[in-house]
């Protein structure tokens, strides 16, 4: 679905009106927001697999852009050049690393701290190193250029629907409006909602789309 789509999925919602579209689409954007700060996260905004570098002499990693939260139950890992199976990088408190490799000559990384902006390595990297990591991210913002890009209109336009449309129809006191979307709203995120438990339940790999 394309944004124009979804305005005027909206609009017909409304009862058919054909203004508003401005707001339309803040409310779309205020909805993404809202969504990607839930407890659960759908799978289209995974991104798996993604290259973290970790240059010699250093031990922090920006964490990516659009970056919400770490995938479950997945840690950094990397090859060596004298091996082919992953070393994983196990996650610690920042306290619990210190105590253990603070002061310790640069080596391959052993362990991980994430911080609020950042992922702390210990201890310092002796050699460039590329870190595979999976994490949650960002869809594509509603109100730009690339808004037709957006992974809950290719996945799941009504819960974006349904949240945007029921802000714009209480804005208008338009009770009845406000009831659809509501509908609208509780359909589309049964629908990734259902998705994930089933792909948990499968314990397969996650099948990804263009976020990869």
């Amino acid at each position: 679905m394309t944004l124009d789509e979804a305005v005027a999925r909206i609009q017909r919602g409304l009862s058919f009106r054909t203004d508003k579209r401005d707001e339309i689409v803040q409310s779309l954007e205020e909805a993404r927001i809202d969504l990607e700060m839930g407890k659960t996260l759908p799978w289209f905004l995974l991104v798996e697999d993604a290259p973290l570098p970790l240059l010699a002499g250093t031990d922090v990693i920006a964490l990516p852009t659009g970056f919400i939260r770490q995938a479950r139950f997945e840690r950094l890992r990397y090859t060596s050049s004298d091996s082919d199976a992953p070393l994983f990088i196990p996650w610690k408190t920042l306290d619990e690393a210190s105590l253990a490799y603070s002061g310790r000559d640069p080596s391959g990384p052993k362990v991980a701290v994430l911080r609020a902006n950042s992922i702390k390595i210990f201890p310092v990297a002796d050699l460039d190193y590329s870190l595979l990591w999976s994490y949650y991210a960002h869809s594509t913002a509603l109100d730009g250029e690339d808004a037709d890009d957006n992974a809950w209109l290719a996945n799941c336009p009504d819960a974006l629907i349904g949240l945007a449309g029921e802000r714009i129809a209480d804005d208008l006191e338009d009770e009845i409006a406000v009831a659809k979307f509501q509908k609208i709203s509780a359909r589309g995120k049964a629908q990734y909602l259902f998705e994930e438990v089933e792909r948990d339940q499968a314990g397969g790999p996650y099948q990804m789309g263009s976020n990869n």
